[in-house]
């Protein structure tokens, strides 16, 4: 079934070398029930096996694989320069972090990782800061010293929001 998402055979054989590769067609077809679009589909795989080869760098191996290294992903798709097909541009890295989530839930799912997912806790309203300027000057252009001039007022208004601000 991933043959159908990568038509070329290089593109199909690096995807398949990544440690994440003997588990990308089950969870292909996991996808696909799930029902996402053939775009939305490929660029989750294309995440996987790209968070699976990240880590295999890290000396990491695939079992030990965690959400809590979803943000050291994050960081490393900022200035990535990984070969084709792993790299991303910058519209898809949000494709890329989901297929990060889908393949560790997947190997979770399948007794590959038996580590539990990390408990919910309450957001640090400096956590939510320190994103919430990240976003800023990465979607925005939004400079420094504006952020830190504005910087108390947005942190009441996050603590006051709570840990969930979009609810």
């Amino acid at each position: 079934m991933i043959g159908s998402y990568f038509k070329w055979g290089s593109y199909l054989k690096r995807v398949l070398s990544t440690p994440a590769g003997p588990h990308l067609s089950s969870l292909a077809e996991d996808l696909h029930k799930q029902g996402f679009s053939y775009w939305v589909l490929r660029g989750r795989l294309q995440g996987a096996a790209h968070f699976s080869d990240w880590n295999q760098q890290q000396q990491r191996s695939i079992e030990c694989l965690h959400e809590d290294m979803l943000g050291g992903f994050e960081i490393h798709l900022l200035t990535c320069r990984c070969s084709t097909p792993l790299q991303v541009c910058k519209r898809h890295r949000d494709r890329a972090l989901a297929g990060a989530r889908a393949l560790i839930q997947h190997l979770r799912h399948r007794g590959i990782i038996t580590c539990p997912p990390p408990l919910m806790t309450e957001a640090d309203p400096g956590a939510l800061f320190s994103g919430f300027c990240a976003w800023m000057q990465c979607q925005r252009g939004t400079q420094e010293n504006t952020l830190r001039a504005y910087g108390r007022v947005i942190k009441d208004a996050l603590s006051g929001l709570g840990a969930d601000p979009s609810g």
